[in-house]
């Protein structure tokens, strides 16, 4: 008999209660700051089908909150401060709400956790003093400029007026690619530069990445510029506009199979990995160079573990996919090492060993490189084996099928993993002679 959901409840005598631990990120906001840990309500019924229904709509409502314990605290403590003042004229200003809640934090937090005998501070602050205490000392106005606050604001009021979940994700997106581009959790906003920005532009469609989708980021990240330029952080002209990305560009070429053999007979250690990897999965660089290898409960082989840490360009993107048969890999898959390192490398590798090709019919060069191990790939199992588009997106990322071939491809779920193996084990791939 299946059990039935009573996460959260608990049954006093013939009545349900409700016994929910308040998570830690609303903990330092201003609604619960004098709420105790365990929010505990009788919900006032003996059926636990209308106790489920009251339980989530309690849960919902207490954790559906402004996320920004910071600006929050802002609006929290400048309302009492002006409070204070209104009830506490006869100071004259000697004393203020400010200066009473400093206090007060630090005598709670020194009781608490004890007294730094060098400082005299205290040894440990919880979440909430620490946010109280960066209002006080006017740090917001700091926090206020970085860009991960603003995507945040951004895609709030863009969701408060209806905008789709869509654009929220493109805007969030945008900022988590800049800030790879830059190695960093965060950045002040106003010291984003064109030239910067134009860099990893140039930079991101030499390895690869479509137009449309740089153009993407870019038109993200121009919404939260110009919505902190309304908030007059920073002024002038906006650092991702007019990059001149045209929206259509040359697809990549396959490498021949000899091609591909040829590469890896020259590559040293890192790159024989990645070209072996790369020709057995289609898988993007920056994929590989971030994914994990692991043997996964429900099934015996080792299988790649493509975008489950970070967020990939589209939900299809993360994905699970059985290492070939060929590809050993006993010590697990890691790399510290940039894409932009490995796309050099890569691309010294085929000039030097391939040259230039020139496309045999048309007299064009190919355009080739690491990203072409995906058009290897796809056009193999989809051209050569006659493969479902959708059964190959299971395997390389991509969505697959179109509207124009009806729907009975949104019934197509390639997910089993046994099925996946076979498909990548279609992939040739000869060993070199030692």
């Amino acid at each position: 008999m299946k059990q039935q959901d009573a996460k959260h409840l608990q049954l006093r005598g013939n009545v349900w209660w409700l016994y929910y631990k308040i998570p830690k990120r609303l903990k330092s906001l201003p609604q619960f700051e004098h709420h105790p840990a365990i929010y505990a309500q009788s919900l006032k019924t003996d059926s636990l089908v209308k106790a489920r229904r009251l339980r989530n709509t309690i849960i919902h409502n207490l954790n559906d909150v402004p996320v920004d314990p910071h600006e929050a605290w802002e609006k929290v403590i400048t309302k009492r401060s002006e409070e204070f003042k209104e009830y506490n004229r006869h100071l004259d200003g000697n004393i203020t709400y400010e200066d009473l809640l400093q206090d007060e934090i630090l005598t709670e937090a020194s009781n608490k956790s004890g007294v730094n005998k060098l400082t005299g501070h205290p040894l440990e602050l919880t979440e909430e003093q620490q946010v109280k205490l960066d209002v006080l000392a006017k740090n917001i106005p700091e926090k206020k400029k970085g860009l991960v606050f603003l995507t945040n604001k951004v895609t709030q009021e863009s969701k408060a007026i209806g905008q789709a979940p869509k654009t929220l994700l493109q805007i969030k997106r945008a900022s988590n690619w800049l800030l790879e581009q830059l190695y960093q959790n965060d950045i002040n906003i106003t010291l984003i530069e064109y030239d910067q920005v134009h860099s990893f532009v140039i930079q991101e469609l030499n390895t690869g990445v479509a137009p449309m989708t740089v153009n993407g980021y870019l038109s993200g990240l121009r919404k939260v510029w110009n919505r902190a330029k309304e908030s007059k952080i920073v002024s002038g002209d906006n650092p991702f506009s007019n990059h001149k990305i045209g929206k259509r560009s040359q697809s990549y070429d396959p490498f021949t199979y000899d091609e591909i053999f040829t590469l890896y007979d020259n590559a040293n250690d890192n790159l024989k990995t990645l070209i072996h990897a790369g020709a057995t999965t289609g898988a993007r660089l920056n994929e590989l160079l971030t994914a994990e290898v692991k043997t996964v409960s429900t099934f015996d082989s080792p299988c790649w573990l493509f975008k489950f840490k970070d967020r990939g360009k589209t939900a299809h993107s993360t994905r699970v996919v059985p290492l070939h048969p060929s590809l050993n890999l006993p010590d697990g898959f890691s790399f510290n090492i940039s894409s932009s390192t490995i796309d050099s490398q890569f691309r010294n590798l085929r000039k030097e060993i391939l040259g230039e090709p020139i496309h045999e019919l048309t007299g064009n060069p190919r355009k080739l490189s690491f990203h072409s191990f995906r058009s290897t790939v796809v056009t193999y199992l989809t051209a050569d084996k006659r493969i479902n588009e959708k059964v190959v997106g299971s395997i390389t990322g991509h969505l697959g099928g179109g509207g124009s071939a009806g729907s009975i491809r949104t019934y197509i779920n390639p997910d089993d993993l046994q099925m996946k193996l076979d498909l990548v084990s279609q992939l040739p791939w000869i060993e070199p002679d030692s």
